[in-house]
């Protein structure tokens, strides 16, 4: 229940973009987690997922964080690198739960559903200046990929409103990339069955059924975001050669795709809309291709009952994902990693602890999670700072308390955007740009490249810092 609850309200709250929700979640996470494990230490046994499984956890985990040890972002991967362990834990807890447990985190899921489906009716309706709706995830397509892996809950507990409600919205959509991940769902799904060899075929027409009626609908938009989304994928290509093994960092795609010359103009976008190209560029090919193989390789098992509406919607994602950003969004490849977890059978190993060992190991694990926790709740505490800073700038005194605020949380947390902006607040306080205040400068912008050296502007800013202090000191 727990599981299915923090999954789905990260989905309600922007997907849980924003630093600080993604930090919260970890830190409400991470405890829950620990606890778990605690407990099954105290009673002397432990479920485990099954050796392949844990070894694929593993090594995902330990390519993670290599990227991250290497990355040129250094601010930006290791919080990212959270997200995905995040992530590869929402997988363990799928495959780890037994029927009872799935059941429910799909009721917890149900009523996120039907937020979310209030939402996505609501919010287009009352600003009336949005044709298709977006919710609270700010993208047509990102809501669409939602739908998808919340409805196996809705068809699994019989809630034949909430699933045509869904249903409904998701046509709204127009997202011709999920309604591709619906066709192919389909076809695997009946793939075993000779009778139903035939539905394959007839979902591919379905789909090309629903593209021409979106771009009847919405006009003739279609070729030309296909034609954005080469040039995106050629982008990433190239930036994923650029560093093959083990990419930019987790989290770094946005920030690699800014120093690239053909990533200008219309072209631009935070995303590579396409799943494996996108983490080939922040965690290298090896990552990718075992990530995506090793899904590949567990969705692709028969199965039946409630696993198979949620094999449907974890394929379905996975489809739509070779196309747009679905799983981009750190809510999103949450919900996916339970979602394809808790599609597989029950893991049934269990290890058994020695009762001199479960107190110290119990107390280890807590202490384990204390330390982990540590610096996601430094990260939260720096990024309220920043939003207090940023509160005062304008009022009487404001620039020197924002000042001392953003040091705070330069201290507590590397961020290249607290530098330049402390950067700022000094240059907008110089008078005939005193050397002081220019050395200062100088510092928080050096600061600022060296935690993002894909950003233009601040090395010229700093270039021009450089050469009035320079003119200063003749």
């Amino acid at each position: 229940m727990i599981t299915g609850l923090l999954l789905g309200l990260a989905v309600l709250l922007h997907g849980a973009w924003e630093p600080e929700i993604r930090a919260a979640f970890f830190l409400a996470a991470t405890p829950a987690l620990a606890l778990w494990a605690s407990a099954g230490l105290l009673r002397g046994a432990v479920r485990l997922p099954r050796s392949s499984t844990a070894a694929w956890l593993c090594a995902l985990a330990f390519l993670g964080g290599i990227s991250a040890l290497a990355s040129p972002l250094p601010a930006v991967a290791f919080p990212a690198w959270r997200s995905q362990i995040l992530g590869l834990a929402a997988f363990a807890a799928g495959s780890l739960s037994g029927p009872q447990e799935r059941l429910d985190a799909d009721r917890a899921l149900r009523w996120c559903a039907w937020g979310l489906l209030i939402l996505g009716f609501a919010v287009p309706w009352s600003s009336g200046r949005v044709p298709r709706p977006g919710a609270t995830l700010g993208n047509e397509n990102v809501l669409a990929g939602m739908i998808l892996m919340l409805f196996p809950a809705a068809v699994i507990g019989r809630d034949w409103i909430l699933a045509a409600g869904l249903g409904w919205l998701l046509v709204w959509t127009g997202s011709a990339g999920a309604w591709l991940g619906v066709a192919v769902a389909a076809g695997i799904a009946v793939r075993e069955k000779a009778a139903g060899r035939w539905l394959l075929p007839a979902a591919m027409l379905a789909f090309a059924a629903v593209f021409a009626f979106k771009y009847f609908l919405y006009g003739g938009s279609g070729p030309e975001k296909l034609g954005d989304r080469a040039r995106w994928w050629e982008t990433a290509w190239r930036l994923a050669w650029d560093r093959p093994w083990l990419g930019f960092g987790p989290g770094s795609y946005a920030f690699a795709a800014a120093s690239d010359a053909g990533w200008a103009g219309i072209w631009k976008s935070r995303f590579a809309h396409q799943g494996f190209l996108e983490a080939a560029v922040e965690n290298g090919f090896p990552f990718a291709a075992l990530l995506f193989g090793g899904l590949f390789a567990w969705l692709r098992r028969p199965v039946s009952g409630a696993r198979r509406w949620r094999r449907w919607g974890a394929w379905a994602v996975l489809i739509e994902s070779l196309v747009d950003y679905p799983l981009s969004m750190p809510a999103g490849f949450w919900l996916f990693c339970y979602l394809a977890g808790a599609a597989g059978a029950v893991s049934t190993v269990q290890t058994k602890i020695p009762g001199m060992w479960r107190k110290p190991a119990s107390a280890a694990v807590l202490g384990l999670a204390v330390l982990a926790c540590l610096p996601a709740l430094d990260r939260l505490r720096a990024d309220r700072l920043r939003e207090r800073a940023a509160a005062v700038l304008h009022e009487a005194g404001g620039s020197a308390r924002a000042l001392e605020l953003l040091r705070r949380s330069a201290e507590l947390a590397d961020d290249p955007e607290t530098e330049r902006d402390m950067a700022l607040i000094v240059l907008s306080g110089l008078r005939d740009r005193q050397a002081g205040g220019l050395r200062a400068c100088a510092v928080y912008l050096a600061r600022a490249v060296k935690l993002d050296p894909f950003r233009g502007s601040t090395k010229t800013m700093l270039a021009n810092v450089e050469r009035d202090l320079g003119r200063a000191g003749r």
